[in-house]
């Protein structure tokens, strides 16, 4: 007797109106179904890798890029652009706080300068401040990179504040590298989820006026077509 390679493909009942709506069940071939499940497979890791280039080309560093990415491995298998970013803000969020703690313990600890102190305590509430940029709530008027950039410049206050005073650990300039590396992949991953979205209606409106906007930094600039 032949071997049944065929798998059924449940579907549930349709119910609408209180009645019960029969629904086709069909019968795939068993080689058929592996062959479709490949194929998908293999074009969204494909489209994941392309995503991933993307972002990774906007950071200016791929191996520091890839290594954030790669530290939460699981988003890159749901071969999409909105989970990556929401993945990437969160790497992002998670490196603030653990700053926050670092400050926190180096500002507490008996062996650190008096002096020092209030500069670490600055820093603290500077990463604090910055922590609450960093989300996708300005998406949709495209507007979310230009919000996380503010956590940036809380970051370089930060800094500035610590040359100012000339704070120079080894410590404390490895932490914030490592908050600036998360934080390039974040805001690439947002840049490049913004840049996949509809134009807003008052960019159009202005490019029809003959002026072209260009994102620099957390500003636009904007410069006349000739």
């Amino acid at each position: 007797m032949a071997q049944n390679r065929s798998i059924k493909i449940e579907v549930c009942l349709l119910k609408k109106a209180g009645d019960t709506l029969p629904v086709t069940i069909r019968w795939y071939p068993y080689e058929m179904m592996l062959l479709e499940v490949w194929n998908t497979v293999a074009m969204s890791r494909a489209k994941t890798l392309e995503i991933t280039a993307k972002i990774c080309k906007r950071t200016g560093n791929i191996k520091v890029c890839l290594q954030v990415l790669l530290s939460r491995p699981q988003a890159l298998f749901r071969y999409d652009l909105m989970a990556m970013a929401e993945n990437a803000i969160q790497l992002s969020r998670k490196e603030s706080n653990d700053t926050v703690n670092f400050f926190n313990n180096l500002a507490s600890s008996k062996d650190t300068n008096p002096a020092l102190k209030l500069i670490l305590k600055n820093c603290i509430s500077n990463f604090k401040e910055g922590f609450m940029f960093l989300n996708l709530s300005g998406l949709e008027g495209r507007t979310a990179t230009f919000d996380m950039h503010n956590a940036y410049d809380q970051a370089t206050a930060c800094e500035t504040d610590l040359s100012a005073n000339k704070v120079a650990i080894d410590l404390v300039a490895a932490r914030i590298k490592k908050w600036k590396d998360v934080f390039s992949v974040a805001m690439a991953t947002a840049g490049v989820l913004e840049d996949s979205l509809p134009v807003p209606e008052y960019e159009s409106l202005v490019k029809s006026a003959g002026i072209n906007l260009k994102r620099g930094g957390k500003f636009l600039e904007a410069t006349f077509l000739s």
